[in-house]
């Protein structure tokens, strides 16, 4: 193949921003996008202007293929922890929270805690913004008798970064379960932060509003199932060419997914209940069939 030859790729009624370069045996051509291609899309790849070493000329080759959908990953801010104390002593009805960031945008599709025995009654979460405004109110049904529940809200709740959220649950018959110390430190897990010491959220109360208070840095184990959508990475190329048969191009983008964090806190033990609760991708290979 003589230099010359073109190797571009639209969509959506437009080019895609990138660049050709024959190979050094004059055999292969590549196409390199400038970013990552568009996601579900229809993309026409067309190569022109190819000439043989003998100087025959062939007719424009084009063809569609179609990108993958992006990758979801689901995560949560405590993952697989569990809490020192499973069930405290404290009968009060209480809403019990955990204030956090989230690095990357996405979407809460679910509030969860951990519940250990005694915590009774109809459980109610909610997702707040920093004014205490509720943005989402889900509950819970099918528990279990302990261990994590999980509530799906109707409606995802897309969140974005450098704000902060709460998340609650109302425990109507306290026992709740609860870590003392858990936020001495500031706690960091994939894409979420949840700052220290004064974390750790309750309100004692008829509900309905936003907990605001902390106590010795305890962790009531309240928790959010959030979806990010991972970063593509891709890389496009043209292996080297034939003199039959059209190309065809199937398109596999691989995105990386993070992994959430994990850890065991070792805090001290619950205390008393009363006043205050005791937790680009895919490899895109267009075939030129020229000699």
């Amino acid at each position: 193949m003589r230099p010359g030859a073109s190797f571009t790729l639209t969509a959506n009624g437009g080019p895609i921003a990138g660049a050709a370069a024959l190979s050094a045996d004059n055999r292969s051509v590549t196409f390199t996008p400038a970013a990552a291609l568009p996601a579900s899309t229809v993309v026409t790849a067309s190569v022109a202007n190819v000439l043989s070493q003998q100087g025959q000329a062939f007719p424009t080759t084009t063809w569609q293929f179609t990108t993958a959908a992006p990758a979801v990953q689901q995560s949560t801010i405590f993952g697989s922890l569990v809490p020192q104390v499973a069930t405290t002593s404290d009968f009060m009805p209480v809403e019990l929270g955990t204030a956090f960031t989230v690095s990357q945008a996405g979407n809460v599709t679910g509030i969860r805690f951990y519940k250990g025995a005694g915590n009774t009654g109809t459980h109610v979460g909610s997702l707040w913004n920093s004014a205490g405004t509720r943005l989402a109110q889900v509950t819970f049904t099918n528990e279990t008798a302990t261990g994590w529940q999980t509530a799906t809200l109707a409606t995802p709740v897309a969140l974005a970064t450098g704000q902060t959220y709460v998340v609650s649950y109302r425990a109507p018959n306290g026992r709740y379960s609860s870590t003392q110390g858990f936020f001495n430190q500031t706690w960091t897990s994939g894409v979420f932060t949840a700052t220290g010491p004064n974390n750790g959220r309750y309100r004692y109360g008829s509900g309905g509003a936003m907990p605001t208070n902390s106590w010795n840095a305890t962790n009531y184990f309240v928790d959010v199932v959030y979806s990010t959508t991972a970063p593509a990475q891709q890389q496009l190329a043209a292996p080297a060419p034939s003199s039959t048969a059209t190309p065809t191009v199937t398109p596999a983008p691989t995105p990386t997914a993070t992994a959430t964090g994990t850890a065991t806190p070792t805090p001290s033990p619950s205390p008393s209940p009363t006043p205050s609760p005791t937790q680009s991708g895919g490899l895109l290979c267009g075939l030129l069939r020229v000699c």
